[in-house]
């Protein structure tokens, strides 16, 4: 065959390989060993992260199209709670145990590694949602992602943007600043990437024979990097504080040559980039505070409204009805006798502890004992003796006149006339049961 026929195998692209550790409290039953649950995780999370390497709203799957990204190894083993930083205690009687996962990623150099890193532990929380192994409760306790918007002002720069390679050289020297600057109580606070996000030029307020060709330059930076917590910190105060402490040395390392090796050719010797930062001062840096989310406002038809209205009407009259209860109510318990019923001192005679609230029925009976004294009557008995008498005597004259009644139906002849005396009889009749009745 011709040597023309000859098809060179393709040269390999530039790869870059970056590590990612998940780390996990696993609650399961105590039956299980640890081979068991390290191959159970290993399985959950290789799952989890394929399933977000498919799903186009990832950020993971950006680097699979871009970046060719790949997972090649996900390796778990248990580990010691001093490694977490806090206990686990589970519900008897399962058991907790902590297990580190480590990821290992391939991908294009055309995204550096620290960017995957980033992306991959801010999908932290993802995982611990979406890591549904049967039999496990778990539980994310390992470093996390931390981002933070800033706001930094160069004085002293040429009345300009930067360009595309200065922008890479600050954010450089930002980076390797903040790493030797920034401060945690676990030292596990590392940046990861510095982002310029937008530039304004304004006036500046120096001082010197260059100073119509200076101005200002507000910078807005993305600053991301990882923490292990706990405890928690807030990322955009530290960054904040990092700068303002030592603007000086910011100052110098960004005056200074030559530029870091990760920007590509010589810049120093570029009059351009040389005289940009040559005159800079850092004044100071401050967090750039997210907005709260909107408030949504509900516009409402007019049958809503409508309807509401008429809800609020019927819950002003039920309030109004339950106080109106309420008042009655207290009026009732603490009418005079009430209260002094309630609330008397027990240091009275123990006889009024029982006596009656209302005394109409004793005043009744006093004013009937009165009415038989001044009828003549001394007590009760005599009262009563009196009256029984007397209703004897006014049943038997009225069962006598009954009798001579039905004697002169059987003889006409032995009819009385109706004169007095038998009105009277009649009378007494009537009387005599009226007060057997109301006696009895």
């Amino acid at each position: 065959p011709s040597s023309f026929d000859f098809t060179p195998s393709p040269t390999p692209l530039p790869t870059l390989t970056t590590a990612v550790t998940y780390t996990f409290y696993a609650e399961h039953s105590a039956d299980k060993s640890m081979a068991d649950v390290t191959y159970d995780m290993e399985y959950g999370v290789r799952g989890v992260l394929d399933s977000f390497m498919k799903d186009t709203s990832n950020p993971l799957y950006v680097h699979v199209v871009k970046d060719r990204l790949v997972v090649t190894a996900v390796v778990a083993k248990i580990v010691s709670a001093m490694d977490v930083g806090y206990l686990c205690i589970p519900e008897a009687p399962k058991t907790c145990t902590a297990v580190s996962i480590l990821v290992e990623v391939v991908h294009l150099d055309t995204v550096s590694s620290d960017e995957i890193l980033y992306d991959l532990l801010n999908q932290s929380d993802d995982v611990q949602k979406e890591l549904t192994v049967e039999g496990y409760e778990v539980e994310y306790v390992g470093s996390r992602a931390v981002e933070t918007d800033s706001e930094v002002t160069l004085s002293g720069v040429p009345d300009r943007e930067m360009g595309g390679s200065e922008q890479e050289y600050f954010a450089q020297v930002a980076k390797d600043f903040l790493n030797n600057q920034v401060v945690s109580d676990n030292d596990s606070l590392q940046i990861l990437a510095v982002t310029v996000n937008g530039q304004e030029i304004t006036a500046d307020s120096a001082v010197g024979v260059r100073r119509r060709l200076q101005r200002a330059n507000r910078i807005n930076v993305s600053v991301k990097g990882q923490y292990k917590p706990p405890p928690k910190i807030d990322f955009g105060e530290v960054v904040e504080e990092s700068i303002n402490r030592d603007r000086e040395l910011l100052k110098k390392e960004l005056t200074s040559r030559p530029p870091p090796a990760s920007v590509e050719g010589d810049l120093s010797e570029v009059p351009e980039f040389a005289d940009y930062f040559a005159d800079a001062d850092v004044v100071g840096a401050r967090e750039l505070k997210k907005p709260e989310p909107a408030r949504v406002f509900v516009t409402m038809n007019n049958d809503q409204e409508s309807d509401d209205g008429l809800k609020n009407i019927l819950n002003y009259a039920a309030f109004g009805i339950a106080g109106l209860i309420f008042l009655l109510t207290g009026v009732f318990f603490l009418r005079p006798r009430r209260f002094k019923a309630m609330f008397r001192s027990k240091s009275g005679d123990y006889h009024m502890d029982t006596q009656a609230v209302d005394v109409e029925e004793d005043q009744m009976a006093a004013l009937k004992a009165q009415s038989r004294r001044d009828m003549g009557y001394h007590d009760d008995e005599d009262y009563i003796y009196t009256s029984h008498a007397s209703m004897n005597s006014g049943y038997d004259q009225g069962r006598s006149s009954i009798n001579q009644g039905r004697s002169s139906i059987r003889n006409p002849s032995m009819t009385p006339s109706r004169g007095p005396a038998y009105s009277d009889q009649v009378h007494m009749s009537q009387t005599s049961r009226g007060q057997y009745s109301a006696n009895y």
